[in-house]
């Protein structure tokens, strides 16, 4: 009877496993009563929902952002790994994604792959842990394990992510394989709409893949379709939720794809207003702020265009942040803070030909009379050659016949003073 009673004990208690071997003794039955099963080293069995209030605690703090705390940071991702362990099977995989989740904001990004490894290997995880081990990966840089991923949700929830992502690779790949990519991400937003015909999230999503199918292929129709569905989206957006950081940021992109199709359309003074409420909604994003502040120096707000790339290129200094921000000033006329934010981009990527263009042409702009000229050559010399060299110089067409034209102009000045020169040291 002892024998019986000692193997349910070890069956219930998961971390009591290592110590069944001297349960079955015959001697001094009464020890199975002992306190000292759990060792001490190991943090006491908490339940799932108790760290993720923890958790969700910690990340409403912080809006979603980092800096947990030193104390949170230490203790908090091991409680989850620990119940992800030893705990109930039923919400293993959560409190792995948790942990993972944790390891992240505390700027562990070493231990993620390890965390989620361990959730993807119980089977079957639900729909939202599939969600949840996508989204870790995506944030830790690969997003063709997170595409995977949400292929084999097969859920809504997952389909979003999928559809999302399967634009994103598209961009990436050559226009055979881009379209077939483009055609998974609509037959992923088309199955979302199958179960819940008014989400405004597959509506933005559906308007954005029309929307590149229609730049690919010059379909009118794809283009009809996607202002249909990013104007469907808008609308039903209406009854989503604005209460966590999550929901701002669907926000935000509903309104940056309704921005996207309206632009294709030439429809620029309301296509400014969805990337200003894009903005609003994600302030942290660079995408839809610089999408407005390219907007705002095509309309002539060059004021309103550089406040916005100042606040860009301050989180950042990218290459195309910086040209369209010395553009933006330069209009301005502040061409010393111009020619800084041009030589920046230069020095970020100098294979790269428009900053000598724009430094070329800032330096001919420069100054009374021909002082400035020479530096302008030589920045548009160095120009032709990069843009010649890119592998698509065509793209290049206009600034190329305007830089040629210019070292012309500066090439027949010299031989011109150069032979007055002589004319007058020969001259009797």
């Amino acid at each position: 009877m002892i024998l019986v009673l000692a193997s349910a004990h070890c069956a219930s208690a998961p971390l009591q496993r290592t110590h069944c071997g001297w349960l079955r003794s015959p001697f001094d039955p009464l020890r199975s009563a002992r306190r000292a099963l759990v060792p001490a080293s190991e943090p006491p069995l908490q339940t799932f929902a108790e760290l993720a209030r923890e958790v969700a605690e910690h990340d409403r703090a912080n809006t979603g952002r980092g800096d947990w705390g030193a104390a949170a940071c230490a203790t908090l991702a091991e409680r989850l790994e620990y119940v992800g362990r030893q705990g109930p099977r039923a919400t293993a995989a959560d409190a792995l994604v948790a942990a993972a989740v944790v390891h992240e904001r505390c700027n562990r990004p070493r231990d993620i792959p390890r965390v989620l490894e361990l959730a993807d290997r119980l089977q079957p995880p639900s729909c939202s842990v599939r969600v949840a081990i996508g989204h870790m990966y995506e944030r830790a840089g690969y997003p063709e394990l997170a595409h995977r991923v949400y292929a084999t949700g097969a859920c809504a929830d997952a389909m979003l992510p999928y559809g999302r992502l399967s634009r994103s690779l598209a961009t990436r790949l050559q226009p055979v394989h881009a379209a077939q990519m483009r055609g998974r991400a609509l037959g992923a937003y088309r199955m979302v709409l199958r179960e819940r015909v008014t989400d405004p999230r597959a509506l933005a999503g559906l308007a954005q893949v029309y929307l590149d199918e229609a730049r690919a292929t010059s379909s009118q129709l794809a283009l009809t379709s996607a202002e249909s569905a990013s104007a469907n989206a808008v609308i039903y957006a209406a009854a989503l939720p604005v209460d966590s950081p999550a929901a701002r940021e669907e926000h935000a992109h509903i309104a940056h794809a309704r921005a996207e199709v309206l632009v294709a359309l030439g429809r620029i003074a309301p296509a400014i207003d969805h990337y200003r409420r894009a903005v609003e909604f994600a302030p942290d994003a660079d995408e839809p702020r610089m999408n407005l502040a390219s907007l705002l120096i095509s309309t002539r707000d060059f004021a309103g265009a550089a406040a916005q790339l100042a606040i860009v290129v301050e989180r950042h200094p990218t290459y195309d942040a910086l040209l369209a921000q010395g553009v933006a000033l330069a209009r301005l006329g502040r061409s010393d803070d111009a020619q800084r934010a041009y030589e920046r981009a230069r020095d970020l990527e100098p294979s790269r030909p428009d900053a000598f263009f724009n430094l070329g042409c800032l330096y001919w702009s420069w100054g009374a009379g021909w002082s400035d000229r020479p530096r302008a050559i030589q920045y548009l010399e160095q120009f032709v050659q990069l843009a010649n060299a890119s592998g698509n110089p065509a793209r290049y067409s206009p600034e190329l016949q305007l830089a040629t034209r210019r070292v012309s102009t500066i090439e027949r000045r010299s031989a011109v003073e150069t032979a007055a020169a002589m004319n007058a040291v020969n001259t009797p």
